[in-house]
């Protein structure tokens, strides 16, 4: 039997079943499918450092900061300040540690830097050095070294963390090492020298500096000296002898019994080399060397020095006083031992008694001069006194 509708505008059964499947469905439905799962907003990472700062010593060292954060989350570290530097843990992801090193703080004062991580930093101060901790020494003062060159070895003495470079004056002396931080030895290397003059190489550092010298080969050098004989007379005080030599060519100088040589007794190349003596009095002549040396097969040269003297007499013959005493005029000679000699020799006179008074107690040239004998009250015994003129001497006896 064939259903009927139930009115007009109604709905059949068949329209009102597809309606209901609909409905059980329900919109979005794919006849089976689960429903899509939204994705989650990124994780927002966070860091923090061991400490927002820290102080270090002046020496040389490292230090660590510790990075805390999220498993995946990623930094990069990175210093504010030329003495710091990164040894290890640039970057990273998750915790990890970042090994800061600190160089040596050399001056007085204090300084800051900082260390950065992602959006976090630590801040590092560094305490200045004491005044005077860190001076450099150098030992010892001077190095020679002969033509041949070599290798010698120095000291230099600086305090713990005490940067320092050396500066060379001269590019033939080679040292290593040239920087470096404390105490440590020096290599000196030296070539070979064929120069006469010898050659000189400083060392400096801090202040203080350090001489090398290097011997020339002075097997070349050459020597003369002129004259090598001097006849003076007394009033002579001193003479000049003339070296002659190359630039570089070493020498000594010296003077023997009653000779002098001021100022320098060492030199190199020509010289002029002074001697000096004192005047000469006495009734001959004497005689000494100046001695030039130097290194070669002829080792130097003796100059000798010759010096004449005076001659005097003292008249009249030994006088004789009475008690009461008295005056009396005494005469003096001279002659200088050279007979070239044109000046007159002095003189000086003196009494070895204090009752023998002399008018003059020096002369030049003949001359005379005149004494008084005092009267005698030391009893009925004589005295007798002496008046010396240089070499010649006057007897006075009084009653």
């Amino acid at each position: 039997m064939r259903a009927r509708s139930s009115g007009k505008g109604g709905f059949s059964g068949g329209l009102l079943l597809s309606i209901g499947a609909i409905l059980l469905l329900g919109p979005g439905c794919d006849g089976g499918s689960s429903p899509t799962t939204p994705t989650p907003p990124p994780a927002t990472c966070t860091y923090q450092l061991t400490a927002a700062s820290q102080a270090m010593g002046p020496d040389a060292s490292s230090t660590t900061v510790t990075v805390n954060t999220g498993a995946n989350c990623s930094w990069t570290a990175t210093v504010q300040g030329d003495w710091l530097s990164i040894a290890s843990g640039a970057s990273g992801t998750g915790p990890g540690t970042v090994t800061v090193t600190v160089a040596a703080n050399t001056s007085e004062a204090a300084r800051e830097a900082t260390v950065r991580v992602a959006d976090q930093s630590v801040r590092l101060t560094q305490q200045g050095r004491p005044s005077g901790s860190c001076d450099v020494a150098l030992e010892p003062e001077w190095v020679e070294i002969d033509k041949q060159g070599g290798t010698r070895t120095a000291n230099l003495v600086a305090g713990a963390g005490c940067a320092w470079t050396l500066v060379v004056t001269e590019p033939w002396l080679i040292v290593s090492p040239m920087s470096g931080t404390g105490s440590t030895t020096l290599s000196l290397r030296v070539p070979s020298y064929s120069g006469i003059p010898e050659r000189r190489a400083d060392i400096q550092v801090a202040g203080d500096s350090l001489r090398v010298d290097q011997a020339g080969d002075i097997s070349a050098c050459s020597y003369a000296v002129t004259p090598v004989e001097f006849t003076l007379h007394w009033h002579h005080t001193g003479g000049e002898i003339k070296l002659t030599a190359q630039a570089g060519c070493p020498w000594t100088v010296s003077a023997r019994d009653w000779l002098r040589v001021p100022g320098d007794s060492r030199g190199d190349g020509d010289a002029t080399i002074l001697f000096q003596m004192g005047e000469f009095f006495d009734d001959g002549q004497r005689r000494a060397p100046v001695e030039v040396r130097w290194p070669t097969p002829t080792a130097g040269q003796n100059v000798w020095v010759t010096q004449e003297g005076c001659r005097y007499g003292l008249g009249p013959a030994p006088a004789v006083f009475p008690a009461a005493g008295g005056t009396a005029d005494a005469f003096v000679v001279q002659q200088p031992v050279s007979s070239s000699c044109n000046i007159g020799c002095r003189w000086t006179v003196e009494a070895n008694v204090p009752w023998i008074v002399l008018s003059k107690k020096t002369g030049a040239d003949d001359d005379k001069f005149s004494y008084q004998v005092l009267p005698n009250t030391s009893g009925p015994h004589p005295r007798v006194g002496q008046i010396r003129v240089m070499t010649e001497v006057l007897t006075i006896t009084q009653q």
